[in-house]
């Protein structure tokens, strides 16, 4: 892995340092400071809100212990457990300072769903999403992280761009429905 990684976050506010007491807990990776490696997909968090803000980071590596997720059951299981658990027990990726993996946004949620209410086998789930055009997060999850982190300014999407995001994220909302339809039927299908 790099020494320095690039990372945004989008969302309503400029953010110098995050504050992970104040992230939710219920979420794919549980609480944490969630960034994306790529602006647009940071800036498809942000564009709905009334200031949408892309704040940009440097996370340097060194000293930090980071687990990189493969799309598989491994992570399919975490993100499950994040999203629906209400206890939050400890588990063995509390021990690293960075998670790294596939967001379960709309071009995978909907198989994830479809798995949960077990109509799908876990197999088939891994295969579908391996289809779709995901996008990695890398999540902070310590404080150590956190200082490794630094803010290195940030980008006020003006009106034009936040209407271009709002029909970019459509798009891809509905060329991931059509793509998943098709493998879905596939699966049926064997």
């Amino acid at each position: 892995m790099e020494d320095k990684i690039k990372l945004y976050h989008g969302g309503a506010s400029v953010v110098r340092i995050p504050d992970l007491s104040m992230s939710r807990t219920d979420v794919d990776f549980g609480q944490g400071f969630y960034m994306s490696d790529n602006l647009d997909n940071s800036a498809k968090w942000a564009y709905h809100k009334a200031t949408s803000i892309c704040n940009e980071y440097e996370l340097s590596t060194e000293g930090l212990k980071i687990h990189k997720f493969s799309l598989d059951t491994e992570w399919l299981n975490y993100v499950i457990r994040n999203r629906t658990e209400q206890t939050r027990d400890l588990c063995e990726y509390d021990e690293y300072d960075v998670l790294i993996g596939a967001i379960a946004d709309d071009r995978l949620f909907y198989t994830i769903d479809l798995y949960e209410d077990g109509l799908i086998s876990s197999e088939d789930a891994i295969r579908i999403m391996n289809c779709m055009d995901y996008r990695l997060q890398y999540v902070i999850k310590s404080e150590k992280a956190i200082s490794n982190l630094k803010y290195q300014g940030h980008i006020k999407l003006q009106e034009e761009e936040k209407k271009q995001y709002a029909k970019l994220y459509q798009d891809e909302r509905r060329e991931a429905s059509i793509r998943m339809r098709n493998m879905l039927k596939e699966c049926k299908g064997r």
